[in-house]
């Protein structure tokens, strides 16, 4: 056998001349007629047929009936076309010995192979689907008049893990009439493998129909769901028939018990266990057609297809259940987290209320002990509770005229009259009475005093409130820019977090600290995206202000842009090269948090940005 040669090929009624190579060392399988060798026509991968030499000897007699039986073979193959029978490419022939060689298409690997290989039962999805093939294939066969006649695991081969299958070898496929109810054959020896034949096949005289492939198919079908092979059997082949002569009768006794073992293996509930009985029955007529296998079999097909489409949802319900289950638990930590703070912060309060209370009470003590010369100015500045409410609800009323009426009397002017510890400035910021902010700025009220609730001073109030006149007293009167309230947010924070553009941008020129963080880590620029004030995010990144400065669960300000779906605020942010892959809560990137939270378009606008 050459290695490679020019040779005349038939293709499908054509002729032409291509270059075939064939590795004779690569053998595929080997058969009672020949091998299947590894080829190559026209560059591409394909199977070679290599018949043995000795059935093309002139001295043999058999050798005329064996041409006839495989030109037959090949005049059958030029005639299938269908995509689960192997296709035939052509025939060539060894110039060294004028053998024919059959050319077909490349698969993976036999059946018996693949079950051979596996360490594990099949996944059923693949039982189901190499079966099906197989029927269809043979209802393609019976409705051409053919009979395969060796429907075998060797014979059946695979591509892609199981995922199509195909019927190759038709050596001792035989064609017959139209719709025929049976046909006596002419070879008086079983033809293909006795352990898938039926009883019908393994008479002295064989009478076949196509329900001996559907036999055949049921034995492979045991054989897919069990991975146990057949086993050849040296018994006396006999089968018990009064019309058959003594002698004549044949039967595979030890080959059907050992089948009846592998089919009480299978599991009563498998699917495809009624289908493999069916076919195995002793009578033709009881088996079902090809054509009924088809039906039967796609329904189980498409029936495993529902389930596993059932399955891929109810996993996506349950993935959906999980997140919510997790959205709720970080926001039952949140509220625990934010019950905490309003306890450490209410303690806090407490203990400072007290220290004041204790120094007033000594700062008292000491003025008491003082000589009334000594005492001066002091003791005329002593006001009553009366005269401190009324500077109070003057402020807070903006009535102008009252408190200069008030301040005029000597009342305190950092007077505490309420239980939430405001003085008359705070209201006044708080309210955004300008005119009397400055009475009371002229009259050296104290800036920095911080209300008992939050630790807020008049700055935090005009500033949270977007009083942007009164932050501008206030600041050109010395106040604190960066104190910070019992939470840890500045006045800048509070503007931020409300966006008071205006404010923000007074804070930042008087010299606020743009980076500064509340006890949590969160920045102004952390709120403001939080927020969606895209204006203030604008002014802060314009000051220096940190683009992935992260709060201490780790989270950034692109990341809560995203995960409450602010897209202009994202595009600033990006502009200004926030980092995409920074992890917030849980490890989530900011297009996680988008996508958890439904948010499609900062999405896509992060996938297109190729995040």
């Amino acid at each position: 056998m050459t290695t490679s040669a020019d040779v005349h090929v038939h293709l499908g009624g054509q002729f032409g001349y291509q270059n075939v190579h064939v590795h004779t060392s690569k053998v595929l399988g080997t058969g009672s007629y020949g091998s299947v060798v590894k080829a190559t026509l026209d560059h591409l991968p394909c199977a070679a047929k290599i018949l043995h030499t000795i059935f093309f000897r002139d001295d043999d007699p058999g050798a005329v009936d064996f041409a006839a039986r495989f030109d037959q073979e090949c005049d059958i193959l030029r005639s299938l076309k269908h995509p689960c029978i192997v296709q035939f490419l052509g025939v060539v022939q060894d110039p060294s010995n004028r053998r024919p060689i059959l050319l077909m298409e490349l698969m993976d690997e036999s059946l018996t192979g693949f079950l051979e290989r596996a360490t594990t039962s099949l996944p059923y999805h693949v039982q189901v689907n190499i079966t099906h093939d197989i029927a269809l294939a043979l209802a393609y066969l019976h409705g051409n008049s053919i009979i395969h006649r060796d429907l075998s695991s060797n014979n059946i081969l695979l591509r892609g893990g199981g995922s199509q299958a195909k019927v190759t070898d038709f050596g001792m496929s035989k064609m017959v009439e139209a719709n025929p109810r049976m046909t006596r054959s002419k070879i008086t020896q079983c033809p293909g493998t006795p352990v898938f034949m039926p009883p019908e096949a393994l008479r002295a005289k064989p009478r076949y129909s196509d329900k001996l492939d559907t036999f055949s198919l049921g034995v492979v079908t045991v054989q897919i769901i069990t991975r146990c092979f057949p086993t050849p059997t040296d018994a006396e082949i006999v089968v018990e028939d009064d019309s058959e002569p003594t002698g004549q009768r044949v039967t595979l006794v030890p080959e059907l018990q050992r089948r009846q073992r592998d089919i009480g293996k299978v599991p009563p509930d498998h699917g495809l266990l009624p289908t493999a009985l069916h076919c195995l029955k002793d009578r033709p007529r009881d088996r079902p057609s090809a054509a009924q296998l088809c039906q039967s079999l796609g329904q189980l097909k498409t029936a495993e297809a529902y389930t596993a489409s059932e399955a891929e949802d109810q996993g996506r319900r349950l993935e959906q259940q999980l997140r919510l289950k997790e959205e709720e638990k970080e926001a039952e930590i949140a509220r625990l987290q934010e019950q905490m703070r309003q306890l450490t912060t209410e303690k806090d309060h407490l203990a400072s209320q007290k220290q004041r209370e204790i120094a007033e009470l000594r700062s008292q003590l000491q003025t008491s002990h003082k000589p009334p010369v000594q005492r001066g100015r002091e003791a005329m500045t002593v006001s009553r509770p009366k005269d401190e409410k009324a500077l109070y609800d003057a402020a807070h009323g903006g009535d102008v005229s009252a408190v200069t009426r008030l301040l005029a009397s000597n009342v305190n002017i950092n007077c505490t009259p309420y239980p939430n510890g405001w003085t008359p400035l705070m209201t006044a910021s708080f309210d955004g009475h300008v005119e009397i902010v400055r009475l009371l700025i002229e009259a050296k009220a104290q800036l920095n005093i911080r209300g008992k609730e939050l630790g807020a001073t008049a700055l935090h109030m005009a500033a949270q409130e977007g009083k942007a006149d009164v932050v501008r007293l206030l600041t050109e009167a010395g106040a604190q820019l960066d104190i910070q309230r019992t939470s840890g947010a500045t006045p800048l924070f509070m503007a931020c977090q409300n966006g008071h553009s205006d404010v923000v941008e007074i804070l930042i020129r008087n010299g606020a600290n743009v980076n500064l963080p509340r006890d949590n880590g969160a920045t102004p620029l952390f709120v403001a995206s939080q927020n969606g004030h895209s204006e203030v995010v604008n002014i802060l990144l314009r000051n220096g202000a940190g683009v992935d400065r992260a709060k201490k669960t780790g989270s950034t300000p692109l990341y809560m842009a995203c995960r409450q779906g602010h897209i202009d605020v994202v595009n600033i942010l990006l502009a200004n090269g926030a980092d995409v892959n920074l992890t917030g809560f849980k490890g989530r990137r900011p297009i996680d948090a988008a996508r958890l939270k439904g948010h499609s378009d900062i999405v896509c606008l992060l996938e297109k940005r190729g995040h």
